[in-house]
């Protein structure tokens, strides 16, 4: 006697690999949109935290803790030592508890200093002593004499004239001291500063602007330092202790508890004043930049969190719509089954436990590998591979159950579908609701979301002060709804036309005879098909006309603002560096432009070099760059020849001061330009006009192609620059940031739908596969070769998955074209946002969709061969 049904239950399933494995998928898939959404969410807070903390010192942006202690007066050096001992137990018991800080790095800072050699007489130099932890393991060793001693930079032993081993003489004016050099090491202002030495920036470079050069830095250990101190009678020393964030594996979670501890300790001294050990003060807590770095980056998270969980949302409809499709078509393929459950007395509730109990184990399966392929996903292609330790069990409870509501809507449609083929006549309402319009009703709520984008006051892509760019949820509804709602209804159109195939098609050959009789006959599955897959597209193809707009408006919007790839601004006017496409150009602010008497930016440009370095793009006026650069040069005549842009009359005049005034005509109205400001117009004159009007400004060389190669060759070329900034710095911004995120996690949507889509195909393939067999075996004795029976099922899904192809990305990008504009967090910035069409990315769906053809009608042509014409023949009796 064999095991009850609902024990073999979990293992019928395995007998029908098709629906086992468009179950799977769709579970997986709806996994993977659910599981998604925490995790990335996560990556992008930790990614904007790291990001955040780049810039900054690491020494100055977490605890930076620092007291002035007397070493002379009153206070002998004993008890000055004591009096350090106590400071540091105190700042060491404020900063007890507080995690992911790095051991302490402890500082003294003594004051300026006259340093000269001893027994010789040479100019003073400016010096200060300095002891901090770990100093001599972080400079370069040029010199060294063994023993004890101090140890002094290349520029000051090149100013003294002394060498390791000799001696110098200190003054503090109250005090002074022989000391031995004990080595020379060099001077860490004199290039880039370390990231060792970046908390004392202003003690080694100086304050910015100034021109009195600062004291260069004297090494000692705390002992020496101390002697020193004393002798010389020094009563400006500066103790800092700080403690360095330390990030590796530091989450923003984590980041944020540590954030509020170092808050409070500065909150605390703020509220109770300094803390007096005896006459020792204990300075403040300086303001550091950690909590704002951490205010920033969970501002992105908020930013992200709604346009991030629309578009999961979004990806598990599509998913919870073919599970719904897999109950239908679990009834299709079992009705001997359904009926004599039915005939026995099963109801609905238990047709619905049967099918939860044979997809159960698929499903736990399938929703595993989903939720570990979301965590690997995020991690491979997400903005870090860092996550918060809690995600992994939140996406996990997520897929739980949302899983569970998949199982479910599949049992309902199953037990739905297997009540309609039981009954003995129509089921009230069925055909009511088959006929109902729901794309009118898709259609009203695209359109509603669209009229909210367009006419209210708030702009889908928000800018908060100081915040990143949020992206408004609807952004990234409307393209859904609109794709689906008018898919549905050129569908709904088509279901009309196919029938008419089947007179139009009688005098095709074959192969398009077959495809025609099979397109009008299971019109409603295909063209369920055709909407679904059309969906799929259509989300991937608008995730990719804005990415690919929104990253060509980002680098426009950054090339306008600098001119170019790099901008150099020069001390002065320098020959350009042989190997650089690069052009040389003057900016002057502050122009007054008449008869409209607005303040103006004027350019100066070669005309004849300005292509080869300028950044330009074809939307920014009605000619090329070249061409318009033409109208500047020729003879000057009574007025100069200009280009414009903003709205400025065709003829006027600069006002250059002390009523020198310049006649120009405009010559060419532009909507950018390279090196336009924001909310300044900008006039573009060529040198030779800028000359006679003794016009000059700050040089800037401006150069085209890889900024970091650019970078190399400014620096080992000799030039004297002032400032030297690339596209990337700029780009790096968290506006464009939250928004390539969002559209980033967008396209993961339109890839895993499309998976979803490859599932629809396998149930329409399954559901026509017995008709198909019948009807290739009767075929092939009227005489149907193989080669046409395989031709015409890769017609059937090929015309199928073209429509869809078309009618996706056509739909997304009219849905693109109307929101492009929109999808710009910097509107101030010229340019005006740009639109870009991706061809690489709708070229490799059509292949894509070419492979799924060829794959699908493979597959069914060997299932017809393999098939046996008397089980066939006996099915279709």
């Amino acid at each position: 006697m064999g095991s009850p049904p609902w024990v073999r239950a979990p293992f019928l399933l395995f007998t029908f690999p098709t629906l086992l494995l468009a179950i799977a998928t769709s579970v997986g898939i709806l996994a993977i949109a659910s599981a998604s959404s925490p995790a990335f969410l996560s990556a992008a807070g930790n990614r904007a935290f790291q990001d955040g903390m780049a810039p900054f010192c690491p020494y100055t942006a977490t605890a930076q803790i620092t007291s002035y202690i007397p070493l002379v007066g009153r206070v002998a050096l004993g008890s000055g030592s004591q009096r350090i001992a106590a400071t540091d137990a105190s700042v060491q018991h404020a900063i007890t508890g507080i995690a992911n800080l790095d051991p302490v790095v402890h500082t003294i800072l003594g004051g300026p200093l006259s340093a000269s050699k001893t027994g010789a007489p040479s100019a003073f130099h400016q010096v200060r002593l300095v002891e901090r932890d770990g100093a001599l393991d972080h400079v370069q060793k040029l010199q060294s004499a063994e023993g004890s001693g101090v140890w002094i930079t290349d520029t000051s032993a090149a100013t003294m004239k002394v060498k390791a081993g000799d001696s110098i003489k200190l003054d503090s004016g109250a005090g002074h001291a022989t000391v031995r050099v004990a080595g020379v090491y060099r001077d860490v202002g004199t290039g880039p500063l370390p990231q060792f030495w970046c908390s004392l920036g202003v003690a080694i470079n100086g304050y910015p602007n100034s021109n009195i050069p600062p004291p260069r830095l004297v090494l000692a250990d705390r002992d020496l330092f101390l002697q020193l101190g004393t002798a010389l009678r020094d009563s400006g020393d500066q103790f800092i202790w700080e403690y360095p964030l330390h990030t590796q594996g530091l989450t923003l979670h984590d980041a944020g508890d540590t954030a509020a501890r170092l808050f409070g300790i500065q909150q605390a001294l703020e509220s109770t004043g300094p803390q007096f050990f005896g006459s020792v003060t204990l300075a403040s807590v300086s303001s550091p930049q950690l909590p704002g770095v951490v205010r920033l980056a969970n501002e992105t998270v908020d930013a992200l969190r709604g346009s991030v969980q629309a578009i999961s949302l979004a990806g598990s409809i599509v998913a919870l719509l073919v599970l719904g499709a897999a109950g239908i078509y679990w009834v299709d393929r079992r009705r001997s089954e359904v009926a004599v459950l039915s005939a026995k007395g099963a109801g609905s509730a238990a047709i619905m436990v049967k099918v939860v109990l044979e997809a159960l184990p698929v499903a736990i399966v399938a929703a595993g590998l989903g939720w570990y392929a979301a965590i690997a996903m995020v991690r491979a292609v997400g903005p870090t591979r860092l996550l918060d330790p809690s995600v992994p069990g939140q996406a996990l409870r997520q897929v739980v159950w949302t899983g569970a509501i998949g199982l479910l809507l599949m049992a309902a449609t199953a037990a739905a579908s297997a009540r309609r083929l039981t009954e003995l006549g129509p089921v009230r309402g069925a055909q009511t609701l088959s006929r109902a319009p729901w794309e009118a009703a898709v259609l009203l709520l695209a359109a509603a979301s669209l009229y909210e984008i367009l006419t209210r006051g708030t702009a889908p892509i928000e800018s908060g002060t100081g915040g990143p760019a949020k992206v408004d949820v609807l952004l990234l509804l409307f393209p859904i709804l609109f794709v689906a709602g008018l898919a549905g209804l050129a569908s709904r159109g088509l279901r009309r036309l196919l029938p008419r195939l089947r007179s139009a098609g009688s005098r095709w050959p074959p192969a398009m005879y077959l495809t025609s009789r099979r397109l009008a006959g299971a019109s409603r599955t295909a063209l369920a098909l055709v909407t679904a897959s059309a969906l799929a597209i259509g989300i991937l193809a608008y995730a990719g006309f804005l990415t690919a707009s929104a990253k060509a408006t980002a680098r426009a919007k950054a090339e306008v603002f600098l001119g170019s790839d790099v901008a150099v601004t020069l001390v002065r006017d320098q020959p350009i560096p042989a190997g650089l496409q690069a052009t040389k150009v003057e900016s002057v602010d502050g122009i007054i432009y008449y008869p409209d008497q607005v303040p103006v930016k004027a350019l100066i440009v070669n005309p004849r070099t300005l292509p080869a370095g300028a950044f330009w793009d074809g939307s920014f006026g009605a000619s090329s760059l070249p061409s318009l650069l033409r109208k500047l040069e020729g003879p000057l005549g009574d007025t100069a020849p200009i280009l414009a842009v903003g709205p400025l009359k065709p003829e006027g005049g600069l006002a250059l001061g002390a009523g020198t005034q310049a006649p120009v005509r405009i010559v060419a109205s532009l909507k950018a330009f390279p090196g336009e400001s924001p909310n300044e117009p900008l006039i573009v004159l060529s040198q030779d006009a800028a000359s006679r009007f003794g016009l000059t400004g700050p040089v800037q060389l401006w150069a085209r192609g890889d900024p970091a190669a650019i970078t190399r060759t400014i620096r080992h070329s000799g030039l004297d620059t002032l400032s030297v900034a690339t596209i990337d710095s700029v780009q790096a911004t968290s506006d464009f940031r939250a928004v390539s995120w969002a559209l980033g996690f967008l396209q993961a949507l339109g890839i895993m739908t499309g998976a979803i889509a490859l599932g629809g195909v396998l149930l329409y393939l399954e559901a026509r596969q017995r008709a198909r067999e019948i009807s290739y075996a009767l075929s092939r004795r009227m005489g149907l070769t193989r080669r046409a029976h395989a031709v015409s099922v890769t017609l059937e899904l090929g015309g199928m998955l073209l429509i869809a192809w078309l009618l996706g990305v056509f739909l997304a990008g009219v849905a693109a074209r109307i929101l492009y504009l929109k999808l710009d967090p910097l509107p101030d910035f010229p340019p005006p946002a740009l639109y870009r069409v991706p061809l690489p990315l709708i070229g490799l769906i059509a292949l894509a969709l070419l492979v799924v053809a060829a794959v699908g009608a493979w597959r069914v042509q060997r299932a017809a061969d393999r098939a046996r014409v008397a089980e066939v023949m006996r099915l279709a009796a």
